[in-house]
């Protein structure tokens, strides 16, 4: 496979249940080499945890200006159509892409390979 999306998501904590997204980070390959990049902070509805701060780097402060879920994922899914979605522990980023996708009317389950 030569052409595909690398993904990786920060969340405000590790349940697609009760978290949310704070960031998409991603590149587009194709034919091996990267040849775009999609990234953005993603202003959550809660707060996030001290312990995710630590972890991610990404700040309450930082996110306040940041673009809602609601005007981003619509953008990535449409960039990231047609291409398959690969990435370090992509389950976990995958259950967030499809649990916040589906209540957007978007189908991430059309760009999984495993």
């Amino acid at each position: 496979m030569t052409d595909y999306v690398v993904v990786d998501l920060e969340t405000t904590g590790f349940s697609s249940d009760i978290h949310e997204i704070i960031e998409i980070g991603a590149y587009k390959v194709v034919n091996g080499v990267a040849v775009e990049k999609f990234q953005t902070l993603v202003s959550p509805k809660c707060y996030i945890p001290r312990s995710i701060e630590t972890i991610t780097g990404i700040t309450n402060e930082e996110i306040k200006a940041a673009p809602h879920l609601e005007q981003i994922l619509p953008k990535f899914y449409e960039w990231q159509k047609g291409f398959p979605l690969l990435g370090h522990n992509l389950s976990f980023d995958y259950e967030f892409l499809c649990k916040y996708g589906k209540q957007l009317d978007l189908d991430f389950t059309e760009t999984l390979t495993k």
